[in-house]
C-alpha cells in the first residue's frame, strides 16, 4: 500500500514538473517567435506544446510500467491470465461434476445394500420365530414321553403284581401286556418325532448362522460404501473450496492452514509468553511469505491474536507435559492482506503408530496395469488413504514417504510395472514409532498373495 502511494505521488510531481517546463518552453518559443520546419511562430508554439504533452504522457506510462509489475501484467497479459483462469475453472467444475456422479452411484449402492440387509434381517427374524416354535413343540413332546414312560412303569408294576396272583388273573395280565406293547410303540413313534424335530432345530441353527454371516458381510459392505462416500464428499468439499477461491480472488491463506507448529513443555509460567512469541514470529514470517510475494518486509507485524487466547493457551499447557501447539489461520486471506487473524490449538503429545503398523492398504487383484504410468493411480490413492487415516488418528505433523523425496514413489511405481510376480496388494506402513507431532514416515510395500515382493 505504501509503494502505491509513493508511485502516485511520483507521477503527480513528475507530471507537474513536465507541465510547467512545457508551458515555460512554449511561452519562450512564442515570445521569441521561433520557427521550426518553416512553420509560422504561432504554429511552432503549438507543435512545442503538443510535443511537451506527449513527453508527459510517455514519461507517466514509462514510470507506471517500470515500477508496477501488476499494471504491466494487467495491460499486456490480462487476456492471457483471464483465459487461463477460465480454463482452470472449467477443469475444476468438470472434476466436481464427475465426483458428484460417483457419489450418486455410491449412494445408490448403499441403498441397494441396505434394502438387501433389511430382507436378510426379516428372514432371520422368521427363522428365529420358527426355531422358537420347534423348541416349544420339542418341550411338549418331552413332557408327553415322560408321562407315557411313567404310565409304562405303572403298567409293568401292575403286571408284576398280577403275575403273582392266581391263574384266574392270567387273562388280565395278557391284556396288560398288550397295553404295554402299544404304549412302547407310541413311545418309539414319539422318539422318532423328537429326533426329527431335533434335526430340524439343527438345520435352523445352521440357517441362522448363515444369516448372521450374511448380515456381517452386508455390514462390512455398508461400512466400505460409507467410507467411500465420506472420501468423495471430502473431495467435493475441496473442489467447492477451490471453486469459491477462483470466484473470490487469489487466496493466499485458507481457513485452518497451519502457520506455525512446535512441541512445547512448560515448567515455569513465566516462559509461556516467550514460547508463544516464538511461534508467533514463525507464523508472522509464513503469513508474510504467503500474502506479500516477492521482496517481503519481515519486520512488518501481520499476524494478530487476542490476549484472551494466549492466556487460555497458557492455562492449558502449563502442567509440565509435552504439548503439540499450532497457530492456524482463522479465515481465508487474499494476496496483499494487511492483517491475518490466527488462533491457537494445543494437543497433548502422545504415541499414535508403532513401527511396522499398516496405515493403509489397496488391493490390485482387479486392476490391470497396461502402461508405466498406470501404477501411479493406485499409489496416489494409497497415499491419500494413508494421509486421511493418519490425520483421523491424530497426526498433526508432516506425512511423507521415507525422507520426502518423490523419487521413492516413482521407483515404487517402476518396480510394480517391472515385477515378475503379479502384485496383488500395496501397503503403506509406518517406518518408526510415531507420535502426533510427527513427522510420519511411510514405507511402501508390494505383496503378491500375502507375500512381500519388495519395499521402497
Amino acid at each position: 500500500m505504501t509503494s502505491a502511494f509513493v508511485l502516485i505521488f511520483s507521477v503527480l510531481i513528475l507530471g507537474g514538473i513536465l507541465a510547467a517546463l512545457g508551458d515555460r518552453l512554449g511561452s519562450k518559443v512564442g515570445k521569441a517567435r521561433l520557427s521550426l520546419f518553416n512553420l509560422r511562430p504561432k504554429q511552432t508554439a503549438v507543435v512545442v506544446t503538443v510535443m511537451t504533452g506527449t513527453v508527459i504522457a510517455a514519461s507517466t506510462l514509462g514510470l507506471l510500467f517500470g515500477l508496477s509489475k501488476s499494471l504491466r501484467q494487467g495491460v499486456f497479459q490480462l487476456d492471457k491470465i483471464l483465459a487461463q483462469r477460465r480454463q482452470e475453472l472449467e477443469e475444476i467444475t468438470d472434476a466436481k461434476q464427475q465426483i458428484e456422479a460417483e457419489l450418486d452411484l455410491a449412494r445408490q449402492d448403499q441403498l441397494a445394500a441396505q434394502t438387501e440387509l433389511e430382507g436378510i434381517e426379516a428372514k432371520f427374524a422368521t427363522a428365529q420365530s420358527q426355531l422358537t416354535t420347534f423348541r416349544d413343540q420339542a418341550a411338549l413332546l418331552e413332557e408327553e414321553i415322560e408321562a407315557l414312560a411313567a404310565e409304562q412303569r405303572d403298567l409293568k408294576t401292575q403286571r408284576d403284581q398280577l403275575a403273582t396272583q392266581s391263574e384266574m388273573l392270567q387273562t388280565k395280565v395278557s391284556e396288560q401286556n398288550e397295553i404295554i406293547e402299544a404304549r412302547s410303540s407310541q413311545i418309539a413313534s414319539l422318539e422318532s418325532q423328537r429326533q426329527g424335530l431335533q434335526n430340524e432345530i439343527n438345520s435352523r441353527d445352521q440357517t441362522i448362522a448363515s444369516l448372521d454371516q450374511a448380515i456381517a458381510d452386508k455390514d462390512q459392505i455398508l461400512q466400505n460404501v460409507e467410507s467411500q462416500i465420506f472420501r468423495l464428499q471430502e473431495q467435493i468439499d475441496i473442489l467447492e473450496a477451490s471453486y469459491i477461491n477462483f470466484r473470490s480472488g487469489n487466496v493466499a491463506l485458507t481457513t485452518g492452514q497451519v502457520l506455525a507448529f512446535g512441541v512445547v513443555r512448560i515448567l515455569d509460567r513465566d516462559v509461556v509468553n516467550q514460547a508463544v512469541d516464538e511461534l508467533l514470529r514463525e507464523a508472522n514470517r509464513n503469513a508474510i511469505l504467503a500474502t506479500r510475494g516477492r521482496n517481503p518486509d519481515f519486520d512488518e507485524r501481520v499476524v494478530q491474536i487476542t490476549n484472551t487466547q494466549v492466556q487460555n493457551l497458557a492455562d492449558e499447557i502449563e502442567d509440565g507435559r509435552d504439548y503439540v501447539v499450532r497457530l492456524l489461520a482463522a479465515g481465508n486471506y487474499l494476496q496483499g492482506e494487511s492483517q491475518v487473524q490466527v488462533f491457537a490449538d494445543a494437543v497433548l503429545r502422545e504415541d499414535v503408530f508403532d513401527a511396522g503398523e499398516v496405515i493403509a492398504a489397496i488391493s490390485l487383484e482387479n486392476l490391470s496395469i497396461q502402461n508405466p504410468t498406470a501404477a501411479r493411480q493406485p499409489i496416489d490413492f494409497l497415499l491419500g488413504a494413508a494421509q486421511f487415516q493418519a490425520r483421523q488418528a491424530g497426526i498433526l505433523g508432516d506425512i511423507q514417504v521415507r525422507d520426502g523425496d518423490l523419487s521413492h514413489i516413482i521407483a515404487f511405481a517402476d518396480a510394480i510395472n517391472e515385477s515378475l510376480e503379479p502384485v496383488t496388494e500395496i501397503r503403506a506402513i509406518a517406518m518408526e514409532d510415531t507420535d502426533n507431532a510427527g513427522p510420519l514416515k511411510l514405507e511402501l510395500v508390494a505383496l503378491s498373495n500375502g507375500k512381500v515382493v519388495f519395499r521402497r
